[in-house]
């Protein structure tokens, strides 16, 4: 019983700083970086890039992060779509050297 008492006692203690931890209602906060993907096509390259890899990342990954297809990444919908498929490696490198 006295067990219970300090438990309650303790979140009632809790409560009203957890209420006061909620996000800020600060009408001063600034955005400083959006994207609105209202247009279809490719990533907008002034506010996105691509990290392609191919030697491993340092952990030794077979993986190769492609670049500018719209097969893998896309806007579409007004959503940022990145598309992850299995593809052969063999054929997809002989893509990117031609």
């Amino acid at each position: 019983m006295w067990t219970i008492f300090k438990l309650a006692l303790g979140l009632a203690l809790m409560l009203p700083g957890l209420q006061s931890a909620g996000p800020s209602q600060k009408s001063d906060w600034q955005l400083v970086w959006s994207d609105e993907f209202n247009y279809t096509g490719l990533p907008d390259p002034a506010k996105w890039n691509y990290d392609v890899g191919g030697d491993g990342w340092g952990n030794n990954e077979w993986e190769y992060y492609t670049v500018a297809l719209k097969e893998k990444a896309r806007v579409e919908n007004g959503n940022l779509v990145i598309e992850a498929r299995k593809e052969d490696w063999r054929r997809t490198t002989t893509l990117h050297q031609g």
